[in-house]
């Protein structure tokens, strides 16, 4: 059960820093580039931590026991890719 709590808590925060960040790009446009390159570092570092966690779960899942919490934790952070990808590409055509 921990790893899943991990897990939804890093989803969760991700979620919710990426989300704060989409939104104030939305209202705020392209006046303040500084937000641009912000949201840049924050995708780049959050892919790194999200690739990072997601090899360890799925080393977890080789060696571990625990498949069917394990594969909940992966489907919990792969549960982001979609949102990011969407945030991505509506700030870029914005």
């Amino acid at each position: 059960m921990k790893r899943l709590k991990i897990s939804i808590k890093i989803a969760a925060t991700f979620f919710v820093i990426g989300t704060i960040l989409f939104l104030l790009g939305l209202s705020i446009g392209s006046e303040i580039n500084g937000l641009f390159i912000v949201g840049f570092y924050y995708l780049i570092i959050s892919i790194v931590i999200n690739l990072f966690v997601l090899l360890a779960l799925i080393v977890a899942l080789i060696v571990d026991d625990e498949r069917a919490e394990t594969l909940m934790a992966i489907s919990v952070i792969l549960l982001n890719l979609p949102v990011a990808f969407f945030y991505a590409k509506t700030i870029i055509e914005f």
